[in-house]
């Protein structure tokens, strides 16, 4: 998938796609429900719906912001901790060492 060659994993994450057959939200909403299929699938969350690592906090990002949005909405309504961490470069930004604040 072309987009998670554009910026390097952030230690510990996991990838979990949010479109359902490659499709775009506007033409495809994905549900609750198939959402949490998928993190079931991914290891994120065990059969019974807890986080398999414990932890109740989750950070989101996706290229341009808007997917891990609506994810991490979904993840709040699931009764998680979760904030959208932002874009592809924004991470990228992050990982360099630059802070939001910053112009260059």
């Amino acid at each position: 998938d072309n987009e998670r060659s554009e910026v390097a994993p952030l230690d510990g994450a996991l990838h979990v796609p949010f479109n359902i057959d490659g499709q775009a939200q506007s033409v495809r909403s994905t549900s609750k429900d198939e959402f949490v299929a998928k993190l079931k699938a991914s290891g994120v969350l065990n059969e019974s719906g807890d986080a398999a690592s414990g932890s109740k906090s989750f950070v989101t990002h996706c290229k341009g912001g808007g997917r891990a949005a609506k994810a991490a909405a979904m993840l709040k309504e699931l009764g998680f901790e979760a904030v959208n961490g932002g874009s592809a470069p924004y991470i990228s930004a992050v990982k360099a060492g630059a802070t939001a604040g910053s112009s260059s």
